[in-house]
């Protein structure tokens, strides 16, 4: 009986990234493809919309395995040539400068 409680709960644990949702992790490969696709498939890995500001522009070439989403749109905005950010409102991420992003309400889509 101790036996199968042990199995049963170590099996529980490891699958708690299952329950807990996916959404959050991403996968980018990516050989010189533009910016904007790249930003817009991981929004959509991560379940979020997008909204890029007029001028954001750039190629990418990345191969990323299942990382967090925010951290992959991190390191890809900070290794681009244009000084690039973005910001969450509600359920949508606003990539742009950041002279323009501070233009943009939080409060937006309420």
């Amino acid at each position: 009986m101790k036996m199968t409680l042990s199995t049963v709960l170590l099996l529980l644990t490891l699958s708690l990234p299952v329950f807990a949702g996916e959404s959050g992790f991403v996968t980018v490969k990516a050989d010189g493809t533009p910016l904007r696709k790249v930003l817009s498939d991981i929004a959509r890995q991560m379940d979020y919309n997008i909204f890029l500001a007029p001028g954001v522009s750039g190629n990418v070439t990345s191969d990323l395995k299942r990382v967090p989403g925010f951290g992959a749109l991190d390191l890809i905005l900070t290794t681009q040539p244009e000084k690039l950010t973005y910001k969450v409102v509600d359920k949508t991420i606003v990539v742009g400068t950041p002279e323009k992003l501070q233009r943009i309400p939080d409060t937006l889509f309420r």
